[in-house]
């Protein structure tokens, strides 16, 4: 199991085991969650909460975890 955002220094980044994104970052300062993906575009998406986060980390296929409960429910700024 990914180990936690509140476990770590804000803003770590975590690898995470996905054929589409390359590791996934939480800012808890400003709660926003940040997506880098294996074909080098970076996302962030605005006012994650940290469960929301942890979750993410914890799904079995984070793609299919960010299509239907990520992509759809905040806003984001394509940042690469």
């Amino acid at each position: 199991m990914a180990k936690k955002p509140e476990d770590k220094v804000i803003s770590k980044r975590f690898r995470v085991d996905s054929s589409w994104i390359r590791s996934l970052q939480y800012n808890a300062t400003d709660r926003s969650a940040i997506m880098y993906t294996k074909g080098g575009n970076v996302y962030e998406y605005e006012d994650v909460s940290p469960q929301r986060f942890n979750a993410w980390l914890d799904a079995s296929s984070k793609g299919k975890y960010a299509n239907k409960k990520i992509k759809p429910g905040y806003d984001y700024n394509r940042v690469r």
